[in-house]
C-alpha cells in the first residue's frame, strides 16, 4: 500500500507519522531503534528528545492518543515495524519517498506466513549454536515472539540490552524440562483426576540430569503454527530476519530449524507500478483525543483522493522518461506533487 503524506508532516529530511500501536510495539532501522514498547513500559522513544520535533504538528504529544505513537522517519530508509499482543501480530516495513511538497509512504507487510516458508534444519553442537545466537557477532540483535514479547534485544547505540543468553545452559535446560513436566502433570490431573497418582507425581517432580534429557523443545512451534519466535539481526547495514525453533536432542546436540523472511528495499519503480493500478490516497490522520473523562477515543477517517493523477496512457519505461532541471523524472514529479486540478 502506498499513501500520500500531507506536506504539513514533511519538513526537511523528516516525515511525521502517527502509526498504530499495540501491547508491544517495535520500530527499528538498521542503525537505531525508534520505538520499543513492552506492555505499559516505553523503553525507547526517539521522538521524545528529537531536536526537530517542535517543527511538526502534535509536537507536544509523544502519544497522540491511545492508538497512536508519534514518530519521525527519515526518507529513503527501511524501517521494520512490529506490533503484537495475544490477539495476534503484524510485521511490516515502512519506507518514505520525498517529493516537492509531500511524501509517499510505502507500507508493506512482510511475508511472515510460515505455511509457505522454506525450512532448513541442521544439527549443531553447543558451541556452534551459541555462535549463531551470540549477539556480539552482529551490530544489533533481537528475538521476538509472535505475541510481541521481546525475548532478547541488544543495541549498543540505544543502550538496550534485554534478556540473557538466547541459548540456555545445561542447568537451565534441566530446570526448564522439569518445569514442563510439572506443568504437563498439573494439566493431566485436571483433565483426568485418575492421573493424579503417586507414581505420576514422582515422575513429574524428579530432577533429571542433562544426560537423561532427550528431545526437549527449547524454542518450540506455536500452538497453531510451525514457529513461535523470530530472530532479527543487523550486520553491516543489512537486516536478516528468520523464523526459528530449537530442539535439544541430547547433551551437546541441538537441532536448529529456520525459515528466512525476505526484506526487499523498495524502489521508485514500486511506486510507479502501484500508481498504474491503484489510486494513491492521503493517509488518515489520527483524531485529537477527546476529554479524558469520557474515556472514548476516535479516529478521523479522512482519506481524500489525490487531485493529480498520472495519465494512465503513459506507459513509458521510467528510465527513459524526460527529466526536469533538477534531474527528477517529470512523471515521478507528478506522483509527489498534489496539483489543484480535479481527478480524472
Amino acid at each position: 500500500m502506498i499513501q500520500a503524506i500531507d506536506k504539513k508532516y514533511c519538513i526537511g529530511n523528516l516525515v511525521q507519522l502517527m502509526p498504530y500501536t499495540d501491547d508491544c510495539h517495535f520500530i527499528v532501522s538498521t542503525d537505531e531503534i525508534l520505538l520499543l514498547k513492552v506492555g505499559d513500559k516505553v523503553l525507547v522513544n526517539k521522538y521524545v528528545n528529537h531536536p526537530s520535533r517542535n517543527l511538526f504538528p502534535y509536537h507536544e504529544k509523544e502519544q497522540n492518543d491511545w492508538l497512536h505513537f508519534t514518530e519521525l522517519f527519515e526518507y529513503n530508509k527501511t524501517y521494520l515495524n512490529f506490533r503484537g499482543s495475544v490477539r495476534g501480530f503484524r510485521f511490516h516495513k515502512d519506507y518514505f519517498f520525498k517529493g516537492n511538497d509531500r511524501a509517499l509512504w510505502l507500507e508493506e507487510s512482510l511475508p511472515v506466513d510460515e505455511r509457505y516458508a522454506i525450512e532448513d534444519s541442521v544439527e549443531l553442537n553447543r558451541y556452534e549454536i551459541e555462535k549463531i545466537f551470540d549477539s556480539n557477532n552482529y551490530d544489533s540483535m533481537y528475538v521476538v515472539d509472535r505475541n510481541g514479547i521481546i525475548l532478547f534485544a541488544r543495541n549498543d547505540k540505544d543502550k538496550i540490552h534485554i534478556g540473557k543468553n538466547v541459548i540456555p545452559s545445561d542447568n537451565e535446560i534441566i530446570r526448564m524440562e522439569l518445569k514442563n513436566r510439572k506443568a504437563d502433570y498439573n494439566i493431566g490431573k485436571i483433565i483426568n483426576p485418575e492421573y493424579d497418582t503417586a507414581e505420576n507425581y514422582e515422575k513429574a517432580n524428579t530432577l533429571k540430569t542433562i544426560d537423561e534429557i532427550r528431545n526437549f523443545k527449547v524454542y518450540g512451534p506455536a500452538i497453531f503454527g510451525k514457529y513461535s519466535d523470530m530472530l532479527l539481526t543487523v550486520k553491516d547495514g543489512k537486516f536478516d530476519l528468520k523464523w526459528f525453533r530449537i530442539d535439544f536432542i541430547e547433551k551437546d546436540k541441538f537441532r536448529l530449524t529456520s525459515s528466512p523472511i525476505s526484506i526487499v528495499e523498495p524502489t521508485i519503480d514500486d511506486v510507479i507500478e502501484f500508481s498504474n493500478n491503484n489510486e494513491i490516497k492521503t493517509a488518515s490522520e489520527p483524531a485529537k483525543p477527546v476529554a479524558s473523562s469520557e474515556q472514548v477515543h476516535t479516529l478521523e477517517n479522512q482519506e481524500t483522493a489525490i487531485n493529480s493523477k498520472i495519465d494512465r496512457d503513459e506507459k513509458q519505461d521510467p528510465e527513459k522518461l524526460q527529466k526536469d532541471e533538477n534531474g527528477v523524472h517529470k512523471r515521478l514529479r507528478k506522483l509527489f506533487k498534489n496539483n489543484s486540478g480535479s481527478s480524472n
